[in-house]
C-alpha cells in the first residue's frame, strides 16, 4: 500500500565539482484540477561532489576449512547528514518543486520530495560509486 507520493530526479548538469539535478513530485491524494498544475512545476538543486560520501569499508580475512584463506570484503552504507550541506552550501536548492511550493505553503514540512530524493542519490552513490543519472521513489 503506498501513501500516495512520487517523487523522480534527473542530471542536468555535471562538471568536475558540481551536480545539477532537476526534480518533480507527484501527490495522488490532491484533487485532480489541482494536480496538474502543482505536478507540471519542476525544482532545481545542485549537489557538490564533496556530499558525496563513500562507505565504510571492512575486509576480513576468513580460514576454510580446506586451510586456505579467504578475503571478505564488504561495504558498510551510512546515512548522510545531508542538512549539514543546505546549512554549509553543499547543497543549494534554487527552486521547489511544485509539490514542495504547494506543501511549504500550506504549512507542511517543505521540501518532503526533496527530502527523499536526496536519500535515494546518496544511497545509490554508495552502493555504485558513480553520480546517479536519476533517481525516483514511490511513498
Amino acid at each position: 500500500m503506498s501513501l500516495g507520493y512520487m517523487g523522480t530526479c534527473t542530471l542536468m548538469v555535471e562538471d568536475d565539482d558540481l551536480a545539477i539535478y532537476t526534480y518533480r513530485g507527484e501527490d495522488w491524494n490532491l484533487p485532480e484540477e489541482l494536480r496538474a498544475e502543482i505536478e507540471a512545476a519542476e525544482g532545481e538543486f545542485s549537489i557538490e561532489k564533496r556530499c558525496f560520501e563513500k562507505p565504510t569499508i571492512r575486509t576480513r580475512i576468513h580460514r576454510l576449512p580446506n586451510g586456505k584463506k579467504k578475503t571478505e570484503v564488504k561495504k558498510i552504507l551510512h546515512t548522510v547528514d545531508w542538512g549539514k550541506y543546505l546549512e554549509d552550501g553543499g547543497i543549494v536548492v534554487f527552486k521547489l518543486c511544485g509539490l514542495d511550493g504547494y506543501s511549504s505553503e500550506k504549512g507542511h514540512r517543505p521540501g518532503h520530495i526533496l527530502s527523499c530524493l536526496l536519500g535515494h542519490l546518496f544511497r545509490e552513490y554508495q552502493e555504485t560509486g558513480d553520480i546517479p543519472k536519476k533517481a525516483a521513489f514511490v511513498k
